[in-house]
């Protein structure tokens, strides 16, 4: 573990000996047929292969890149959590197993795992592919409550994600001549999750979305991933992090001590609502976020209608279920600091593939109350949002 300043500690690389790699055609397992590499970061690639004992039905299958036993362990873990996990929001592991690159020469064995392919795009493409690389707040909105829906499925199961990012989220999406529908959404990469309320024992993360506890090595919950998931939203609306340098301690010291800018700066149409749950989600302290990726989702819902209801032409807009529809909200009426704000048209929810739980209520309009006790903000303090 190398010390890299005041409390920031950065686990280094765990590759110890030259990566991996699977050549085209080889057969691993017996049964997997390798087709090709489809990625590779910074712990192992991913490859497409070729399920003969299922008429050759493509699979997608993980190999880390070094053979040590930390490696080894790590993906016995992404095994295990996703095993546990087997809901649509996930990827969904098929197989696992070891293998040797070269018959008889134990020194080239490795393990694998074998998970469902999927034919989507990573969230960080398709927001590259957006006009200045970034998404209208509607369609952030909508992809923000996919997200925090499928970090429910994962909490509930009793484990924190540690690693969520652009890259490791796809999605699906179906075109038509005028707008595109949000086809499915789904979680990978559970290769550092650990179970919830574990203080981890290294700083392990991807620098630009990891949560100020996870660089100082401190409890990690349910909340982590809540704080990453501020990021995104900031990212996706903005079309840029909010913590960017090119020297990783540097990035690491900023999700700690710097301020957190306000997206509403950068992109002024932004509703205030909007821009104060993205501010509650990447409070440094955890225990002012959100308790819950529930109750982020319903408040992202409550966003959304919103945002429909604002226009003020009835028109498709990508991301969009279905057509928006005209308001219903009789004019007049306001929300009491008390009353539930009510979306006042009706949004598809295509993605949710678990019904809507009753007890789950909209969470009131204040983003304050998403948090159990809001504590002062530290020396580094969010700036309140400018007027407009």
């Amino acid at each position: 573990m190398a010390d890299t300043g005041p409390n920031i500690q950065v686990d280094p690389s765990l590759a110890s000996e030259a990566p991996l790699e699977l050549p085209v055609g080889l057969v691993v397992g017996g049964r997997y047929k390798i087709i090709r590499r489809m990625g590779s970061g910074g712990r192992g690639a991913v490859y497409e292969a070729e399920d003969s004992s299922i008429a050759d039905a493509r699979v997608a299958m993980k190999v880390l890149h070094g053979r040590s036993d930390a490696e080894r362990e790590q993906l016995l873990q992404e095994m295990r959590a996703l095993a546990r996990l087997q809901k649509p929001e996930v990827v969904k592991v098929t197989g696992f197993g070891t293998d040797k690159l070269r018959p008889g020469d134990e020194g080239s064995s490795f393990q694998y795992l074998v998970m469902e392919y999927l034919e989507g795009q990573p969230l960080a493409q398709v927001r590259h592919s957006r006009p200045g690389g970034r998404m209208t707040p509607l369609e952030a909105a909508k992809v923000g409550r996919a997200i925090a829906l499928a970090l429910e499925v994962v909490h509930e199961a009793g484990f924190v994600h540690r690693d969520l990012k652009p890259e490791n989220v796809m999605l699906e999406l179906h075109k038509t001549d005028t707008h595109q529908f949000l086809r499915w959404l789904k979680l990978i990469d559970l290769g550092l999750a650990i179970n919830s309320g574990q203080r981890a024992v290294d700083a392990q993360g991807t620098p630009a979305y990891v949560a100020p506890e996870q660089v100082n090595i401190g409890e990690v919950t349910s909340r982590t991933d809540l704080y990453a998931l501020g990021i995104i939203l900031y990212e996706l609306i903005t079309g840029q992090l909010p913590f960017n340098s090119e020297r990783m301690t540097r990035q690491l010291d900023m999700q700690v001590n710097a301020e957190m800018p306000r997206a509403k700066d950068l992109v002024p149409e932004l509703p205030e609502r909007f821009d104060d749950l993205i501010a509650v989600l990447t409070h440094k302290d955890p225990k002012s976020r959100p308790q819950t990726a529930g109750a982020v989702a319903s408040e992202l819902r409550m966003i959304e209608a919103d945002l429909i209801d604002a226009q003020t032409n009835v028109r498709f807009n990508p991301l969009l279920d279905e057509a928006p529809k005209a308001s219903k909200r009789r004019k007049g009426k306001q929300r009491g600091s008390g009353e539930q704000a009510a979306p006042s048209v009706e949004v598809s929810n295509s993605f949710e593939t678990r019904p809507t739980d009753p007890d789950r209520a909209p969470v009131a309009r204040q983003p304050e109350a998403l948090a159990a006790k809001p504590s002062p903000q530290p020396a580094a303090a969010r700036a309140p949002s400018k007027a407009p």
